[in-house]
């Protein structure tokens, strides 16, 4: 079996639906069986114009011809979903992934519900990028329930990244960092991720904790936000904004860190998709704090290898950091835990129960 993937988003794009496709593509079981077509150069969407997805016609066809394909794995729902529907009647079956807010968007209007359903009901397969997205399609679209696999964003190694000594003890020592507990926050600041609950939880443990130190990695459009709550909080001297971290460093900082914190919730239709930055706290050892809300629950496991808590109560989160910050034992219990369950989050085991999946389609 031959199959194209299609996608708006794809390396060197950035963004995380880019870079699942980019690491499902790079460990999937059989290379030569796996073609991609992406949008560079506005091969599939143009820029202007009316329905500008209509050049993805021409383009996948050309492409099912060059690459003998025998299967379409189409990586957005809309608009892609929509050429892949109508050319599925004269052409090559479809399988198409679904993430979360492309859902939640695909049924923004009636014509576009309506859509979504039908694509839903003609695919092969439905490739859910977490459990908490199969479930809202299978709401939608009773029907899908057996064509179904979730396949969660995965991490290439159980190894954490080797980070030299040097750089540990250079960011100890420029941020003031020895003898303090450290909490930290990694990823792009939007509000939904839950640093301003965070912040508004450090201010409260401050009296008992006063060495309690909080570290925010990534740049956002809410990080204006973050820091004039910090401000409005008095903790310049507890927080660290680092806004120009490369891997090597963001590898450094859950090193340094004691417990990883991420409470996502969800604002409108927007929602937290998996987190991929909970296995990457728990691939160095650490316990996380989570959000319940969208598809956490896939990577966080309550009292196994994190602690959920309601990403809206800052008091609960006051309680489940004091929980931890009294606890070290708890906190080397669940991230060991942690790293033993990366095994099932690796991406060469995600490609092939994918890759499983669609082969068995055709038995």
């Amino acid at each position: 079996m031959r199959y194209l993937l299609v996608t708006l988003e794809y390396p060197p794009f950035r963004g995380g639906i880019a870079h699942y496709y980019g690491n499902l593509v790079k460990a999937w079981p059989e290379k030569n069986s796996l073609a991609v077509l992406d949008n560079s150069q506005g091969r599939l969407l143009r820029q202007t114009g009316r329905w500008p997805w209509r050049v993805s016609f021409k383009a996948i066809w050309q492409e099912i011809k060059r690459s003998q394909a025998d299967f379409l794995l189409i990586g957005q729902i809309l608009p892609l979903g929509t050429v892949a529907w109508l050319m599925s009647y004269f052409s090559k079956p479809y399988a198409v992934f679904v993430h979360g807010m492309d859902w939640t968007m695909a049924l923004s209007t009636p014509r576009k519900a309506w859509l979504a359903k039908r694509i839903i009901g003609r695919a092969r397969a439905v490739i859910a990028a977490n459990s908490y997205v199969a479930e809202l399609i299978t709401k939608a679209c009773p029907k899908a329930k057996d064509k179904l696999v979730v396949i969660n964003p995965g991490l290439e190694s159980a190894s954490s990244p080797v980070v030299p000594k040097e750089l540990l003890e250079q960011l100890t020592k420029k941020y003031h960092l020895e003898n303090k507990s450290l909490i930290l926050t990694v990823g792009r600041l939007v509000e939904r991720k839950g640093a301003d609950k965070t912040l508004e939880a450090v201010a409260q443990l401050l009296p008992d904790y006063p060495d309690l130190r909080y570290a925010i990695v990534g740049v956002g459009p809410y990080l204006s936000n973050c820091q004039e709550l910090v401000k409005k909080l008095w903790l310049e001297k507890q927080v660290i904004f680092v806004t120009d971290a490369d891997d090597l460093e963001r590898a450094a900082w859950y090193q340094l860190a004691d417990i990883f914190i991420m409470p996502s919730r969800q604002i409108g239709d927007d929602f937290e998709g998996f987190g991929i930055v909970y296995l990457e706290a728990n691939q160095a050892g650490k316990p996380v704090i989570a959000g319940l809300s969208g598809g956490v629950s896939d990577a966080v496991e309550d009292q196994v290898n994190g602690l959920m808590v309601n990403p809206e109560s800052v008091s609960d989160i006051v309680s489940t950091l004091e929980k931890l910050l009294g606890n070290p034992e708890l906190r080397e219990q669940l991230g060991r835990n942690g790293q033993r369950r990366l095994a099932n989050f690796l991406w060469p085991e995600q490609a092939r129960k994918l890759m499983q999946f669609l082969n068995n389609l055709f038995k």
